[in-house]
């Protein structure tokens, strides 16, 4: 069962009986096609729903944060092995 958070004021039918859940109170357990409705209009959460996101989106960014400064080390090594000679290397001009 997941943790369900009212995001606004929720009117829940719980063992027969109509139930007001005020922003923020924890919701009991509900039937699938009414927490599937909440979430669709916004006026709920599942926190566990939401850390798994958050969990994902997380990796997402470490993963690509890796892969992007692999990419630009790559794109430097070939930058720095074609760039010209520096003028220490390079022999005077004669005048």
């Amino acid at each position: 069962m997941s943790k369900l958070i009212a995001l606004v004021a929720v009117l829940a039918i719980v063992d027969g009986k109509r139930q007001e859940f005020a922003p923020g109170s924890e919701l009991p357990e509900l039937p699938e096609h009414d927490v599937r409705e909440l979430k669709r209009m916004g006026a709920i959460e599942d926190l566990d729903e939401t850390a798994a996101q958050n969990k994902a989106k997380a990796k997402s960014s470490t993963q690509a944060n890796a892969d992007f400064e692999k990419e630009r080390q790559a794109i430097r090594a070939i930058s720095d092995s074609i760039a010209p000679a520096t003028a220490a290397a390079t022999p005077a001009k004669k005048r």
